[in-house]
């Protein structure tokens, strides 16, 4: 049999077990090739049958999902790995947290398949040892994810426990759920406490972003992406007068005449670049921005924050960046030229301006890759990453660079790998972790590095540009 992994020869060894998918049962192990394989758990998965069984498959026990399954048959990833790439650096910088898998949302490329009826949430003993073991670390940045993280009921203690702390956060966020009943103060609280967010755009047209997210959902981000700006977001690299980056697009387009997101003004300024180009379409700027009082009245607000700035330069230190996923089996484009159009489109329709933009190709897992299944795509797309290998990438993933915590504090070595159900090969949980770190202080190097664990999923960071969670790494 051609297997070449030990995840499939693991998976080889169901055929013909009474658990296994009904199109495995009655069959000998040496008589399906990995061809047979492959085709025969997309047919499965497209006719939808022994449902009973298919129920087994899902996310509760992602390691024996089908689609799971037909990617180990695919040639093994770390058979393109060296010594140095399979394992992590030296020093981590980034932990993730997943705090649960629930989600306002249930989007077509999820790959933790997250939604409204998931009810798997970190508690707040595991965030505590989080915040601890990211400080004994010597970690950089908390990236807080989910599902959608702000459902999790001990979101708000973790966010404004780790700011108190001095620990740097990004918040990963749909945006919708900011519109929601009892979530509608946090773009406030986010401000307030520094947090950078990373906010999910799959496309900034109404059409192609609803095709992933369902209806409803990209005039509610449109909303919230217009509210944070008025906040100060979209300007962590602007220049104090224009609050756009030296160079960008639009900075080129509207130059040192921008009137900054968060005065108080209507209407553009007569004779200004922004009028001349918008004129009288122009229907001014958010309530929140029409609201600021003058930060001479409150020097320490919010408000003078985002006028003057932290330090009196107009330039608030609030990070808004993008993500874009691809709305079917294909790799993203170019990043930077997607983000040139980014800034362009969103400005020119909605007067959005944003930090970056992340290009993170679709991984073949959890709801995207039972799309790919079902649809009879996961062998063309798989053979489409493959094709597209980059070894250049290697040094670069970001599996070597973090530790991923989920819900339950098991530790991974990436969100994908949590999806896929590989646990970090240490066993280790954050609790012990924490626990390690506290009595070896002087030792953090050697407790935080570790062999990494792979699967065929890892092509989709190594293929063509690369991918990550902050995007394209090549």
């Amino acid at each position: 049999m051609a297997g070449s992994t030990e995840d499939y020869r693991q998976d080889q060894g169901r055929i013909g077990h009474d658990d296994a998918p009904g199109w495995m049962k009655g069959q000998r192990e040496e008589d399906v090739s990995r061809e047979t394989f492959v085709r025969e758990t997309s047919s499965y998965m497209q006719k939808g049958d022994d449902p009973q069984s298919a129920s087994r498959f899902e996310a509760d026990d992602p390691a024996c999902n089908p689609a799971r399954l037909a990617l180990d048959a695919f040639p093994a990833f770390e058979e393109r790995l060296d010594q140095e790439n399979s394992h992590t650096r030296d020093a981590l910088g980034i932990m993730q947290v997943n705090v649960g898998r629930r989600c306002n949302l249930s989007c077509k490329h999820c790959h933790v398949q997250a939604g409204p009826d998931r009810i798997e949430l970190m508690d707040r003993p595991t965030m505590a040892d989080c915040l601890d073991a990211f400080c004994a670390g010597g970690f950089t940045c908390m990236d807080i994810t989910g599902g959608a993280p702000e459902m999790n009921p001990d979101f708000e203690w973790l966010i404004r426990t780790a700011a108190s702390r001095g620990i740097p956060l990004m918040v990963r966020s749909n945006l919708v759920i900011l519109e929601e009943e009892g979530f509608t103060h946090l773009p406030k609280l986010y401000a307030d406490l520094g947090v950078t967010l990373v906010a999910s755009l799959p496309h900034y047209t109404q059409k192609a972003m609803e095709k992933q997210r369902g209806e409803a959902s990209f005039e509610a981000v449109i909303r919230v992406l217009r509210k944070l700006n008025a906040l100060g977001y979209g300007r962590a690299e602007g220049n104090p007068q224009s609050g756009l980056r030296q160079g960008s697009a639009i900075h080129d387009q509207v130059g040192d005449s921008f009137v900054p997101l968060g005065v108080p003004v209507p209407t553009p300024r007569p004779g200004s670049a922004i009028q001349d180009q918008v004129g009288d379409r122009f229907d001014g700027f958010p309530a929140e921005a029409q609201q600021v009082q003058s930060p001479d009245d409150h020097p320490g607000s919010l408000q003078a924050v985002v006028q003057k700035g932290p330090d009196g330069d107009g330039c608030p230190n609030l990070e808004l960046d993008l993500v874009f996923n691809p709305g079917g089996a294909f790799l993203p484009p170019d990043q930077a030229a997607l983000e040139r159009e980014y800034r362009q489109k969103l400005w020119e329709s909605y007067r959005i301006v944003f930090d970056h933009l992340f290009a993170i190709t679709n991984n073949p897992l959890g709801r995207f890759g039972d799309f790919l299944c079902r649809s009879g795509n996961l062998e063309a797309y798989m053979g489409r990453l493959i094709a597209a290998f980059n070894p250049s990438t290697l040094p670069s993933m970001m599996c070597r660079n973090q530790v991923s915590v989920g819900w339950d504090g098991r530790l991974y070595d990436c969100d994908f790998n949590q999806a896929a159900g590989l646990p970090c090969k240490n066993g280790m949980t954050i609790a012990g972790l924490a626990k390690a770190l506290r009595d070896r202080p002087e030792a953090a190097e050697t407790t935080l590095k570790r062999e990494i664990r792979f699967g065929n999923h890892c092509y989709a960071c190594c293929a063509g540009s690369g991918s990550s969670c902050g995007g394209a790494t090549a």
